[in-house]
């Protein structure tokens, strides 16, 4: 069976388990960086907004044998534990002074997202864009959002400037900042001795320019949501704190749009050889729809400005 005929199947097996309250959609989403996924939505017939359900992992377990009864029951569950509370309105949404204290921004790259950007409200900042959003329901290891565009800004009557300073203030208190050392980043997921034995963690290890006989600092600066931390990059005086404690300016390796490889600078690092680093983790390793940039930038310690480093 086709991914899409699987679709077809599910919709319908779904509609024939819940009432008809309950509105079942084909959708295609147009992710981060131009990628689009196939899935579904469930929703209440006077409800705006509602989770976007994909299947493509459901549909690789149904090729593997797995019954169509047994995913559509697991699909209902993670409906009933991801849906929004109805109270949220249409005129919610509307009135500016509702949703302000939980607007927050992303941070994308800009030419990936080129055609999607010419509808949102966005800030241009080196390579990148920053986008709007507003906060709907926060989980560990994942949010629901709804992303601001013209139509909604223009609706508020809200300049763009505006914007960026209520999302600058929301920010880092809806998402606070987190820089952990790399070495006690891999420690605390595998645990000191497994760190040290797992062939993983080695050529992890061996990519980051990690070695026993060779401790590289590195940092990892994200939120303490993991989620979209690529935006820590723009939290007042972070960079800052961070420069003046390792007491030089500071390398920027975009590793997705979760968060940023900091290296303190060397003048023996080849920016070249950190940007080849950065292509071959996008290459291998990061989803498209994650991928921040194949840049690596510089963060002066002197000046507090951030550069592209041109290679």
């Amino acid at each position: 069976m086709s991914y899409l005929k699987f679709i077809d199947e599910v919709v319908n097996v779904l509609k024939k388990k819940v009432d008809e309250q309950l509105e079942i959609k084909y959708t295609t989403v147009c992710k981060n960086n131009g990628v689009n996924r196939e899935g579904i939505t469930i929703r209440k017939q006077n409800e705006i907004v509602s989770p976007n359900i994909y299947l493509d992992n459901y549909y690789d377990r149904y090729c593997e044998g797995e019954g169509l009864d047994e995913i559509t029951d697991e699909i209902l569950i993670f409906y009933e534990k991801a849906k929004l509370d109805c109270s949220f309105t249409k005129d919610d949404i509307c009135d500016y002074s509702v949703i302000k204290d939980k607007i927050f921004f992303r941070l994308v790259n800009y030419e990936k997202n080129k055609e999607q950007l010419e509808d949102l409200p966005h800030i241009r900042y080196l390579d990148f864009a920053i986008t709007f959003h507003y906060l709907l329901t926060q989980q560990k290891g994942s949010i629901q959002s709804y992303c601001i565009n013209k139509r909604l800004q223009n609706n508020w009557e809200v300049q763009i400037d505006e914007l960026y300073q209520v999302a600058l203030h929301n920010t880092p208190k809806l998402f606070p900042a987190s820089i952990q050392s790399m070495d006690q980043l891999l420690y605390d997921l595998l645990g000191r001795d497994l760190m040290e034995e797992s062939l993983e963690a080695s050529k992890a290890m061996d990519l980051l320019g990690i070695t026993k006989s060779n401790k590289v600092p590195m940092y990892v600066m994200t939120n303490t949501k993991g989620v979209n931390g690529a935006t820590t990059l723009i939290y007042p005086k972070l960079l800052k704190s961070l420069a003046s404690k390792v007491e030089t300016s500071l390398y920027l390796l975009p590793s997705s749009i979760h968060e940023w490889i900091v290296i303190p600078y060397d003048k023996e690092f080849e920016p070249t050889t950190l940007k080849n680093m950065v292509l071959e983790v996008n290459q291998t390793q990061v989803p498209e729809e994650e991928i921040l940039s194949d840049e690596v930038y510089l963060y002066e310690k002197g000046t507090g400005i951030i550069e592209r480093c041109f290679v």
